[in-house]
């Protein structure tokens, strides 16, 4: 298969975040190696999907708190995490950043605007500059040690493996910020904390003893959130929802299975969930929309990656299946870009996401333009336009987290102290890029609210539905 012509259209554009894109490059390299159309032709009638998309935002009564997942806290096992520090001196924290090289990626199609390592690394020096300039973190300067990661690269230096090995046992720094997998980094081998763009699985935090922290919440706890909020959110009652994954072991299969198992417990059970092999999905999804139509399904939860929605979408047309399509940050699927080629039967569907999105009217939050102003202002890179896609507003919050815990940690900065400090972080207010939420004993992954979108086939994009809609 041909590369897609258009690369605008595999683009994940604001608000979404490293994850997203990270997400979407497994769809795109799962669609080239299996040579799957992605851009099919919509075969819904032009009333498919009608009224959905006007049927006003969601609001709810009250404060908005309710059953859920998120917010809650546990018990803390920083104890077990080591306080010896290495890269910690009277006079400075040395830090490793991981940023995202998608060099390789742009020629399949897929990549980010204003994400270029080149950019990244003058987000971060600028962040560390100032930072620096007003005495550093309790008197240190922070020493970054930069390296790029290629999510293409499985082996050599620029693989995730390897970057840890570089920046844990040769550079020796106290921490890593970015993009990476984490888990490599934070194990016992290691220890090193790790406050990262992307989520992870939560055996990961588990076996991190509080060192993996994260903007969005783990990826299972993702999964119980949607369940909750679409419940909330008046999406469950009077319905037959089914749902469908991939079968990965991990970043679909794991999330959507807790979203099912919550509604379960909540009283609504899936009618149907639809776990697709990643080697055989091309012949599994026609007979499992079939299985959704003999179940009265009209509700469709898609928590696969993007490749794999487009394929449902485009098959469940073409057997005269128009569900209401229900999506989350599983899969980045509530991000604009990743399902442009969808067709018309999708329009209307709703997402739920993390991401901070600009109230109606704005082009931009007021807490990423502050970030990216400054930006402009302090660095002699191109400047980014307020209200594209950009790597900057993330960036300012992985540093911001890290300033603010290891600030907390006090003079005698190590792991354990880090750690600790993290889970007393509570709210940040005003972090950018992604919805408000908390860190404390046991839960350093941050984000407890989820945002309505609504898309348009008109647009071929979301828009704001609503308010955020609190986890807690």
């Amino acid at each position: 298969m041909n590369p897609p012509p258009h690369t605008e259209h595999f683009r994940v554009v604001a608000p979404a975040r490293a994850y997203g894109v990270l997400v979407a490059l497994s769809g795109l390299l799962l669609a080239v190696g299996l040579a799957i159309p992605l851009g099919l032709a919509s075969s819904a009638p032009s009333t498919a999907g009608a009224g959905r998309s006007g049927s006003g935002p969601i609001e709810l009564d009250g404060d908005n708190i309710g059953a859920g997942s998120g917010g809650r806290t546990g018990t803390s096992t920083a104890d077990q995490i080591t306080d010896v520090a290495q890269g910690v001196t009277d006079t400075t924290i040395k830090v490793g950043v991981m940023m995202l090289d998608l060099s390789a990626a742009e020629p399949l199609g897929l990549g980010l605007p204003n994400f270029s390592v080149d950019l990244q690394r003058a987000a971060y020096q600028s962040l560390f500059d100032k930072i620096n300039a007003g005495g550093g973190i309790k008197g240190r300067a922070i020493q970054p040690v930069y390296t790029s990661w290629d999510p293409l690269t499985t082996t050599g230096e620029h693989s995730d493996k390897a970057i840890c090995i570089h920046l844990a046992k040769d550079e020796r720094v106290f921490a890593i910020l970015g993009t990476n997998d984490a888990s490599r980094c934070v194990g016992p081998q290691y220890q090193l904390p790790v406050v990262a763009m992307m989520p992870s699985l939560e055996q990961v935090y588990r076996d991190s003893h509080g060192l993996l922290v994260s903007l969005d919440p783990a990826l299972e706890r993702t999964g119980r959130n949607w369940a909750s909020i679409l419940l909330k959110a008046g999406q469950v009652e009077g319905r037959t929802l089914g749902a469908v994954a991939v079968a990965d072991g991990a970043i679909s299969q794991l999330p959507v299975k807790a979203a099912a198992d919550k509604l379960a417990e909540l009283g609504h059970p899936l009618a149907v969930l639809g776990e697709l092999d990643p080697a055989n999905s091309i012949a599994q999804v026609p007979a499992l929309i079939q299985k959704m139509k003999s179940a009265g399904v009209d509700s469709v939860m898609l928590g696969t990656d993007f490749a794999n929605a487009l394929r449902f979408i485009a098959l469940a047309e073409s057997q005269h299946f128009y569900p209401q399509y229900l999506t989350s940050d599983i899969g980045a699927l509530a991000a604009n870009g990743v399902l442009a080629n969808a067709g018309d039967s999708f329009d209307g569907a709703v997402g739920f996401t993390a991401s901070a999105w600009p109230a109606e009217g704005q082009v931009e939050t007021p807490e990423n333009t502050a970030c990216i102003q400054q930006y402009n202002e302090t660095t002699d890179a191109p400047d980014v336009p307020i209200g594209e896609e950009n790597a900057v507003a993330i960036i300012c919050a992985v540093v911001e987290v890290f300033a603010n815990a290891a600030t907390a940690a006090g003079d005698a900065l190590n792991p354990r102290t880090f750690v600790q400090a993290v889970e007393g972080l509570g709210t940040i207010d005003g972090l950018p890029a992604v919805l408000p939420g908390s860190y404390g004993p046991g839960k350093t992954d941050y984000a407890d609210r989820l945002q309505p979108v609504r898309w348009s086939s008109k647009t071929k994009s979301y828009s704001i539905d609503g308010k955020p809609i609190s986890v807690n």
